[in-house]
């Protein structure tokens, strides 16, 4: 909030944005058919949340849900060899070109690109971060060292790079899709959601 008790709008598309034009190819056919299926249920659940939160404060406290067989089978989650060393993930902002090559050239078994907490929650930093992944799948990302007056590009190595994405502002969406289902779609149809490299 500025000085003046104006809000600022954080992650907005620009003027002249176009949804079908400028967003991956794909996305809005990948994401309407999601919202459709996800989000009442989704509201739903918040509502129910919203009514036990009131009852709580009445002093009727929550109560465990009934068992489900995601609580009594037996299930786990198997990951790809490639990316079973977990020693040491680095993380770091996706719009910052020189953070990326660094994190990429450390030898990290893997390498998350954050497009969400640790990039500003705005357009122009989102769109960067995009380019900066695609640029490093392609490894073509590199950076000019002031210091070393030379420029410094990604190196070949077995780091796995993980993307963990943000989602473009509801506003230029059509409704108030809910947030997951914007970012798996996002996730989903970029090349970047998870990748081996070379």
């Amino acid at each position: 909030m500025s000085s003046f008790g104006i809000i600022q709008s954080m992650n907005v598309a620009p003027v002249g944005f176009d949804a079908a034009r400028d967003l991956p190819k794909g996305l809005l056919e990948f994401l309407l058919p999601l919202d459709r299926a996800f989000t009442a249920r989704q509201r739903e659940l918040v509502r129910k949340r919203a009514a036990a939160l009131a009852a709580a404060h009445q002093g009727k406290l929550p109560d465990y849900l009934p068992p489900s067989p995601a609580t009594q089978q037996n299930w786990k989650v198997e990951l790809p060899a490639w990316c079973e060393d977990q020693r040491n993930q680095m993380t770091g902002p996706a719009d910052d070109a020189e953070l990326v090559v660094k994190m990429l050239n450390s030898g990290a078994p893997g390498v998350m690109l954050d497009l969400e907490d640790s990039t500003a929650n705005t357009w122009p930093h989102l769109m960067q971060g995009v380019s900066n992944i695609l640029s490093a799948l392609r490894g073509e990302l590199n950076y000019f060292d002031r210091k070393r007056n030379r420029t410094v590009a990604i190196q070949p190595s077995k780091s796995v790079i993980f993307t963990r994405p943000a989602p473009p502002s509801s506003r230029i969406f059509p409704g108030l899709i809910s947030r997951w289902i914007r970012s798996f779609a996002w996730a989903a149809v970029s090349p970047s959601a998870i990748c081996r490299p070379r």
